[in-house]
């Protein structure tokens, strides 16, 4: 029992020195919103604009998670 758990300790810590990673970090997430968000600025078109800026919006929603 003591190696059983001796063991596991030993792979939860190492585990912490493995990266893991989820995909984009969140300032290259927050650079897709912004993005989003200055073609709705520069959309000649209101109902592009509009359309362009919901999009940013729901994009900065899932960012704050």
């Amino acid at each position: 029992m003591k190696r059983a758990t001796l063991l596991g300790l030993t792979l939860f810590l190492a585990s912490g020195c493995i990266p893991f990673t989820r995909g984009p970090s969140t300032p290259e997430d927050r650079m897709v919103c912004d993005r989003l968000a200055a073609q709705a600025i520069a959309a000649v078109d209101l109902g592009e604009a509009r359309r362009l800026a919901e999009q940013a919006s729901d994009c900065y929603d899932r960012l704050r998670g």
